[in-house]
């Protein structure tokens, strides 16, 4: 990775759309956690990276259907009524800490994701 960072250091980084569709939270977390440790290693060889942007701010109408889950907040689609997943606040205090420590994570994960079902 760090020869592909060190040789495009002249173009400038912009995450625009980066979400996990899933029903457990506590793996989107995951997925946003290896998807920041990413971004910050890369700006730390140098990478120009402006911003980052999560996909979506709340669960949306997506590839035909509102199965899939991607947001930081859940819609309750009778009375669309909004609340915000722990997603939301681990991001949150992601952002207010200008990066997470092991007790943010430790915090969202009091146990480890399910990865596949019937195992």
């Amino acid at each position: 990775m760090f020869d592909i960072v060190t040789r495009m250091n002249d173009k400038t980084i912009m995450i625009s759309e980066n979400g996990c569709g899933c029903d457990d939270d506590r793996f989107r977390i995951v997925y946003l956690a290896l998807h920041l440790s990413a971004l910050a290693e890369s700006i730390k060889c140098g990478a120009d990276a402006r911003g980052y942007m999560k996909w979506s701010f709340m669960d949306v109408y997506e590839w035909g259907t509102f199965a899939i889950k991607l947001g930081l907040v859940s819609v309750n689609r009778e009375t669309f009524e909004r609340t915000p997943k722990p997603i939301a606040y681990f991001y949150k205090e992601t952002i207010e800490n200008n990066g997470f420590t092991q007790e943010i994570l430790r915090k969202y994960l009091t146990e480890l994701p399910i990865l596949a079902k019937n195992l």
